[in-house]
C-alpha cells in the first residue's frame, strides 16, 4: 500500500495523495467484453482505489475522502474534511460568532472561472438558531484555516444529501445547477437554500434550490421594533448586494449600534445583518419626487464626526481601504476589518504601500496583520505622523552635497581600468611569491650535497614555500597602504558620481586592498591596529574588532576607547541617488558596541555607551539599550593570557599546520629528486628543474593532496582536540557566566581558535555541502542532528556544537547563526522538526524553535524564547523578529500529535519518492572531489606555463639580463616583473576559458530557467543546479 501523486511519485508520511495497492490480493483488472480492462492500474502495477489519504510514520492509513471529491483551487489540493473540521470546531467555540449555530457541514467543490474550483459548504443550522453567512463564517475561521480554504459559497439545507451509508458530496455543484463563480460575484449572490433530497436518491438527481432572499423590509422591521425609531432606511450596497442601515432622528434613549447589531445577529440570518448601521440626526431626507434622497444621505455619512474632524486622517485611511478593497467610501467605518471585507495578503502589501505614499511615513510590512480595522490603522498612522514630526523638529544634519554629474559605465577608459585587478594586481602578487620561492629553492639546491636526508630536503622546500608565503603576506599589505596613499590619498566626505575619476580611483583601491589583503598584520590585535592606523583610521585603546567585521574608507572612521565591533559592517561608503556614491564620516565614541550582523551607516555618530544590538543598525539608536552589550559573543569570559599563550595559540597554529601535512607529504617524492644544480644562474636553473614535466607532475599532485586530503586531516585533528577537551574539561553545560569553570572557559577558547564560529565550509565542500555526510560530521563534533536535514553552502555558524539540537526535515539558508554563548552565559539552541531557517537568520542562546516554524531572511530570534509551532518570523524590530499570525488547526496522526511533513528534498533524496533518478551521496561526493581536483590543477598550471614561457620562448631574458654583471636585486625585479606580465596573459586566458566552461555548463545542464516551483521530488532542476554550482 502507498500514497501516490501524479504521475507516479510516492509520497512521504503525512502527505495526502491517492491510496494505491498492489500485490497478490489485488485483482488483475475489470473483465469486459473486450477483455481485461486495467485502466485503474499504472505502469508500476499500482491500483488506484479512488480514495485519498495519508500514511503516518507508523504506517497507519488515514482516509480523508475520495479522489473525485477533493477541491483543486488553482492547483492547490484542498481536503473537504479539513474544511469541515475547522467549521465544526469553530461552532463549538464560545468566542466565535457561529457558536452553537451549526450542527453539520459538508464541503464540496464549486466551479470558478479563473481558479477552476473553490470551496463551497452545505450548512445545517441548529434548530431555533439563525443561519450563519460568509462574513460570520470567515471571522470564525480566521485563526483556524488558511484563507484559500475558506468557503466562498453557502447552501442551507435541513439535512445533508445522503446515500444509505454516507453523505454525498460528489457531483453536488452539478446537481444544484450552479454557475461558475468569479471574483466579482457579489457576496449576496453566494447564499442559497435548497431542499434536501430523500435518502438513497441517485446522485444524478437534481436538487431544487433558490437564492436566499435578502429582503430590506425584514431588516427594517427588526430595527424599528428594537430601536423604537420609525425613521429607518435600508438599502443594498451595489458592491456586494448586502444591506446597509440608516437610523434618523436619533433619540437619547436609543440602543447603541453595537447593541442593535448584537440583537440582529441573534435573531436574523447572517446575510440579513447589515454591514453597518449609521446614526444620523434629523428626519429621512426626501427629494422632490417623494423618494428618499440618497445623495443627501451620502453627503451626511461622508462628513466626519467630531472625533474625526481633527484632520483628514480618518477619511484618507477610509479612502485607501475602499480603493484597495474596491468598495465605496460610504461603506467604510471605524469597525471595517480589512480581511473580513475581502482583503488578502497580496492586497495588504499594496495597501501598506498606499499608506506610506499617502502620509509619507514608515510602516512595517506586517502592520495590517496586527491592526486590520480602520480604527486601529488610524491610530497607527497618527502615531507614525507624530513620531515623524518630532524627528523633523529636532536639529537635522546638513544636507548631503548634490551630485548632478553622471558618467558612462561603458567608457573605454573605465573598462580598461576594471581589467587591472585580473591583469595586474593578482598576477603581481603571485609572481612575487613564485619568484621568491624559486630564488630560495635555488639557494637551497646548493646545500643538497650536504643534506642527503629526504626529510631535510622536504623541510628545505617546505620552508622555502612558507617563507615566500610569509614574505608575500608582509610585503603586499604594505604595498596596499602605499597604493592607497598614492592613488586616492585620504578619503574625503562627499557625494561622487559613479564611473567618474574619484569613484574609479576608489574602486581600484578597494580591489587592490581586497586582493593583497591585510596579510600577517591580521594575526594579532596590535599588528591589526598598526595596519588600520597606517590606513588612516583613528582608533582608541582597548578596541576589539571581530575578524569578520567589514571596515573600509579608513580615513573616515573614528573609533574611541573600549569599543567592541562584532561581525558587523562599519563602512563610510553607501550608494546614493543619481548613480553616485556617498562617503560620510563615522564616529563611534568610547565604550560603544556594535552587535552581530549590524550596520553602522556612513555619517553615523554613536555617543558614548551606545550599544547596537544584533541584526540592527546605527539608525535604531532608540533600541540601543545596555542589555545589547551582553548579547555579544565577545563578552564571553576569556582564559588568562598564560593559558592563551601556552595552549590556545599553539593549538591554533598546529591546526593550521595539520591542513598542510598532505601537501608536505606530497612534496617528499619531489624533494627526493632535488639534486645539486649545475653551475650558472641559480634562479634560472631552479626554475628549469622545477618545470620539468616529471617534477611539475609531482608538484601538481601535492596541490591535489592539499585540496582533497588536507581538509580531512584538519577535521580529524579538530575532532581529536575536541574529544580530548571533552575528556579533560567536560562537555559544554548550559548555565550563566558566573558558574563556568576555568576548564570550560579554556575549552571554549580553544574551540574558538581551531574552529572559529564553527565554520566548516573548507571541509563540507568535499562532501557535497547539503547532505547527510555533513550531519554525520556535525554529530561527531557534538551536535544532535535529525534526519533529512538540508544544509546550506555556508553556515550555520555556532560557537559550540554540543549545545545545538536540530530535528528532522529542517531546511537551512546560508550564513545563519546559532549563538550558544554570550555575556549572559551558555545555553542550548533547539530547532524542532520541519522548521525552515532562511538566509542570515540569527538565533540567540536559549531559543527553541517549534515544529514547522518558518524563520525568514534576516530574522532575529530573541534570547531564551520559545517560538510555537507553525509561526512565521521575519526581520528584526526592537530586538526581535516580527511574528505573523498562523493557523491553529493542523492535521493529526494516530496519536493526536501534529504530524511532521517531510520536505520535497527529504522525499527525493532520502525516501526515494522522486519521479526521476536521484544521484546517490557517494556519486555526489565523487563528482565534487573530481571537480575540486581538476580546478586545483587548472589554476596551479598558470604559474607553471608562465615559467615555461619565461625560460623557453624568451631566451633574450637569459642572455641580456641574467649575466654575471646583473645584481641579485635587479635579477629579482626583472624576473618577477616579466613573470607577472606573462601571468597576466596566461591568467587572463585561463579566466576566459573558465568563464566559457561555467556558461556552457549552465546551458548544457539547466538550459533556460523557467519561473515557477521546482520541488526536489518532482523536478531534477535543483539536482542539476548543484552540479553546475560545483563546476
Amino acid at each position: 500500500m502507498a500514497t501516490l501523486e501524479e504521475p507516479q511519485a510516492r509520497l512521504g508520511p503525512g502527505e495526502t495523495g491517492k491510496i494505491c495497492v498492489r500485490g497478490l490480493p489485488v485483482f488483475p483488472g475489470y473483465l469486459t467484453k473486450a477483455g481485461l480492462d486495467r485502466e485503474g492500474f499504472n505502469n508500476a502495477g499500482w491500483f488506484d482505489t479512488g480514495d485519498m489519504g495519508y500514511l503516518d510514520h507508523n504506517g497507519c492509513l488515514f482516509i480523508t475522502g475520495r479522489s473525485k471529491e477533493v477541491i483543486n483551487r488553482g492547483g492547490e489540493i484542498i481536503s473537504p474534511s479539513e474544511v469541515e473540521e475547522a467549521i465544526l470546531t469553530a461552532a463549538k467555540d464560545r468566542d466565535t460568532s457561529i457558536y452553537g449555530k451549526v450542527t453539520s457541514v459538508l464541503a464540496f467543490s464549486v466551479p470558478h472561472k479563473s481558479l477552476q474550483e473553490v470551496v463551497g459548504a452545505v450548512i445545517i443550522s441548529t434548530p431555533g438558531e439563525p443561519r450563519v453567512d460568509l462574513r460570520q463564517l470567515h471571522h470564525a475561521l480566521r485563526q483556524r484555516l488558511d484563507q484559500p480554504k475558506w468557503p466562498v459559497f453557502l447552501v442551507y439545507k435541513d439535512h445533508l444529501p445522503m446515500s444509505h451509508t454516507k453523505a454525498l458530496r460528489s457531483n453536488l455543484s452539478h446537481r444544484l445547477h450552479l454557475k461558475s463563480l468569479s471574483d466579482n460575484t457579489p457576496i449576496a449572490d453566494r447564499h442559497y437554500e435548497a431542499t434536501a433530497p430523500a435518502v438513497g436518491v441517485a446522485i444524478t438527481t437534481a436538487i431544487e434550490n433558490r437564492q436566499c432572499n435578502i429582503d430590506p423590509e425584514i431588516l427594517r422591521t427588526y430595527i424599528t421594533q428594537y430601536s423604537g425609531s420609525s425613521q429607518v432606511f435600508i438599502r443594498k450596497r451595489f458592491t456586494d448586494g448586502l444591506l446597509q442601515a440608516f437610523i434618523f432622528d436619533v433619540s437619547t434613549n436609543m440602543p447603541t449600534v453595537e447593541g442593535i447589531l448584537s440583537h440582529l445577529c441573534a435573531n436574523l440570518p447572517g446575510y440579513l445583518v447589515p454591514t453597518s448601521i449609521k446614526l444620523l440626526n434629523g428626519p429621512i431626507p426626501i427629494d422632490a419626487t417623494g423618494s428618499v434622497n440618497e445623495e443627501a444621505i451620502n453627503e451626511a455619512i461622508m462628513k466626519p464626526g467630531a472625533d474625526e474632524a481633527k484632520d483628514s486622517i480618518y477619511i484618507r485611511v477610509c479612502d485607501i481601504f475602499a480603493r484597495t478593497l474596491s468598495l465605496s467610501l460610504d461603506e467604510m467605518d471605524k469597525s471595517t476589518d480589512f480581511f473580513l471585507a475581502g482583503g488578502d495578503s497580496l492586497q495588504s502589501g499594496r495597501m501598506a504601500f498606499e499608506l506610506r505614499k499617502e502620509f509619507g511615513i514608515r510602516l512595517p510590512s506586517d502592520v495590517l496583520f496586527i491592526n486590520s480595522t480602520v480604527e486601529a490603522m488610524v491610530a497607527i498612522v497618527e502615531k507614525a505622523i507624530i513620531t515623524q514630526n518630532t524627528t523633523k523638529s529636532q536639529p537635522s544634519q546638513p544636507p548631503l552635497p548634490s551630485c548632478n554629474e553622471t558618467y558612462s559605465s561603458t567608457n573605454p577608459i573605465v573598462l580598461l581600468a576594471q581589467l587591472l585587478p585580473i591583469t595586474v594586481f593578482y598576477p603581481v602578487k603571485v609572481a612575487f611569491h613564485w619568484t621568491l620561492f624559486v630564488h630560495l629553492l635555488g639557494e637551497a639546491s646548493g646545500h643538497v650535497h650536504t643534506r642527503p636526508n629526504v626529510v631535510t630536503r622536504t623541510a628545505m622546500m617546505t620552508l622555502a614555500w612558507a617563507f615566500a608565503h610569509l614574505a608575500t603576506n608582509f610585503v603586499f599589505p604594505l604595498l596596499g597602504i602605499f597604493f592607497k596613499l598614492t592613488v586616492i590619498g585620504r578619503y574625503r566626505e562627499g557625494t561622487y558620481p559613479m564611473w567618474g575619476p574619484y569613484h574609479t580611483r576608489w574602486w581600484l583601491v578597494q580591489k587592490a586592498l581586497s586582493i593583497w589583503g591585510m596579510g600577517v598584520f591580521d594575526k594579532a590585535s596590535w599588528s591589526k591596529r598598526l595596519y588600520l592606523q597606517c590606513m588612516g583610521m583613528k582608533i582608541g585603546q582597548n578596541v576589539s574588532i571581530h575578524p569578520g567585521a567589514q571596515l573600509g574608507e579608513y580615513d573616515l572612521l573614528e573609533i574611541g576607547d573600549n569599543v567592541v565591533l562584532d561581525n558587523c559592517v562599519c563602512r563610510a561608503f553607501a550608494v546614493a541617488h543619481n548613480t553616485s556614491i556617498y562617503l560620510g564620516r563615522i564616529q563611534i565614541e568610547r565604550d560603544c558596541s556594535v552587535g552581530l550582523r549590524s550596520i553602522v551607516a556612513p555619517g553615523a555618530h554613536l555617543p558614548p555607551r551606545t550599544y547596537i544590538g544584533p541584526r540592527s543598525s546605527s539608525w535604531a539608536k532608540a533600541d540601543a539599550t545596555e542589555e545589547n552589550d551582553r548579547l555579544m559573543s565577545t563578552r564571553s569570559p576569556h582564559p588568562h593570557w598564560i593559558w592563551n599563550f601556552l595552549i590556545v595559540k599553539p593549538l591554533g597554529t598546529l591546526c593550521t599546520l595539520s591542513m598542510h601535512l598532505p601537501w608536505i607529504a606530497g612534496l617528499v617524492p619531489l624533494a627526493n629528486r632535488l639534486t645539486m644544480l649545475k653551475s650558472g644562474n641559480k634562479v634560472l636553473n631552479a626554475t628549469s628543474w622545477l618545470i620539468e614535466p616529471s617534477h611539475m607532475t609531482l608538484f601538481l599532485r601535492a596541490q591535489v593532496y592539499a585540496t582533497i586530503v588536507g581538509p580531512i586531516v584538519k577535521f580529524m585533528f579538530i575532532l581529536g582536540i575536541k574529544k580530548t577537551l571533552d575528556l579533560l574539561c567536560g562537555r559544554s553545560v548550559p548555565g550563566p557566566v558566573e558558574i563556568q569553570s576555568r576548564g570550560q572557559i579554556l575549552r571554549t577558547a580553544v574551540l574558538s581558535q581551531i574552529l572559529p564560529d564553527g565554520h566548516l565550509l573548507w571541509f563540507t565542500e568535499l562532501l557535497g555541502v547539503h547532505y547527510e555526510l555533513v550531519s554525520i560530521a556535525l554529530r561527531a563534533l557534538g551536535a544532535r542532528i535529525g534526519k533529512r536535514v538540508y544544509w546550506p553552502a555556508l553556515g550555520p555558524f555556532t560557537q559550540d556544537y554540543d549545545l545545538v539540537e536540530i530535528g528532522d526535515d529542517v531546511l537551512w539558508g546560508a550564513q545563519s547563526h546559532l549563538n550558544t554563548s554570550d555575556g549572559y552565559g551558555k545555553d542550548k539552541v533547539v530547532i524542532q522538526d520541519g522548521a525552515m531557517v532562511a538566509d542570515r537568520a540569527i538565533i540567540s542562546p536559549g531559543v527553541s524553535v517549534g515544529e514547522r516554524v518558518q524563520v525568514g531572511s534576516g530574522a532575529l530570534l530573541k534570547r531564551d524564547k520559545h517560538y510555537s509551532a507553525d509561526s512565521v518570523l521575519i526581520g528584526s524590530r526592537q530586538g526581535e523578529a516580527v511574528q505573523f499570525p498562523s493557523p491553529v488547526v493542523k492535521k493529526k496522526d494516530a496519536d493526536g500529535v501534529s504530524e511532521i511533513l517531510s520536505t520535497p528534498f527529504g522525499r527525493a533524496f532520502y525516501l526515494g519518492l522522486a519521479n526521476y533518478r536521484v544521484w546517490t551521496e557517494s556519486e555526489i561526493v565523487c563528482y565534487t572531489i573530481a571537480i575540486m581536483a581538476v580546478v586545483s590543477v587548472y589554476w596551479s598550471t598558470g604559474p607553471v606555463i608562465s615559467l615555461s614561457i619565461l625560460l623557453r620562448i624568451i631566451p633574450a631574458i637569459r642572455e641580456h639580463f641574467f649575466d654575471a654583471s646583473t645584481t641579485a636585486g635587479w635579477q629579482f625585479v626583472i624576473f618577477s616583473s616579466t613573470l607577472a606580465g606573462l601571468m597576466s596573459l596566461v591568467g587572463g586566458l585561463q579566466s576566459f576559458v573558465a568563464l566559457v566552461v561555467v556558461i556552457s555548463s549552465k546551458w548544457m545542464l539547466l538550459g533556460q530557467r523557467q519561473p515557477g516551483p521546482h520541488p526536489w521530488d518532482k523536478d531534477s532542476f535543483f539536482q542539476l543546479q548543484q552540479l553546475q554550482l560545483a563546476i
